[in-house]
C-alpha cells in the first residue's frame, strides 16, 4: 500500500516541478518580455526628446531670423516714413509758398482791374467828350454850310 502512495507522490511533486519550470519559464519569458518593452519605449522616447530638441533649436533659429528680417523691415519702414514725412513737410512749404504767392497775384490782379477801370473810365470819359466837341463842330459846320 505505501508503494502506489509513494509513486502518485513522486508524480505529484515531479508533475508540480514541471508545471512550476514552465510557470518559471513563462514568467521569465514575459519579464523579459516586459523589460525589453520597457527599453523599447525608453530608446523611443530618448529618440523623440532628442529629435524634439533638435526641432525646438532649428524652429528658434528660425525665430531669431524671422525676427532679424522683421527687424530689418521695420528699420526700413520708419526710414522711408521719414523721407515721405520730410517730402511732405517740404511739399507743404512749397505749397503754402504758392498759396502766398497766389493771393499776392490775386491782390495785384484786383488792383490793375481797377487801375484799368478806372484809366477806361477816364477815356471813355475823354471819348465822349471829343465826340461831343466834333458834333458840336460838324453841327456849326453844316449850319454854316447851310447858311450861305
Amino acid at each position: 500500500m505505501s508503494t502506489p502512495s509513494f509513486n502518485a507522490y513522486r508524480q505529484n511533486v515531479q508533475r508540480q516541478s514541471r508545471e512550476q519550470k514552465l510557470f518559471g519559464t513563462v514568467v521569465g519569458a514575459l519579464v523579459y518580455a516586459l523589460v525589453g518593452a520597457v527599453l523599447l519605449v525608453a530608446g523611443l522616447a530618448a529618440y523623440g526628446g532628442y529629435v524634439l530638441s533638435r526641432q525646438i533649436k532649428e524652429q528658434s533659429a528660425t525665430i531669431s531670423e524671422m525676427e532679424g528680417r522683421f527687424n530689418a523691415q521695420l528699420a526700413a519702414l520708419s526710414d522711408s516714413l521719414k523721407e515721405t514725412r520730410d517730402t511732405v513737410e517740404t511739399l507743404e512749404s512749397t505749397s503754402q509758398a504758392q498759396r502766398a504767392q497766389i493771393a499776392g497775384l490775386t491782390a495785384q490782379l484786383i488792383e490793375n482791374r481797377a487801375q484799368t477801370k478806372k484809366e477806361r473810365d477816364a477815356l471813355q470819359s475823354r471819348l465822349q467828350r471829343i465826340e461831343g466837341r466834333i458834333f458840336e463842330l460838324e453841327r456849326k459846320t453844316s449850319s454854316s454850310i447851310w447858311s450861305r
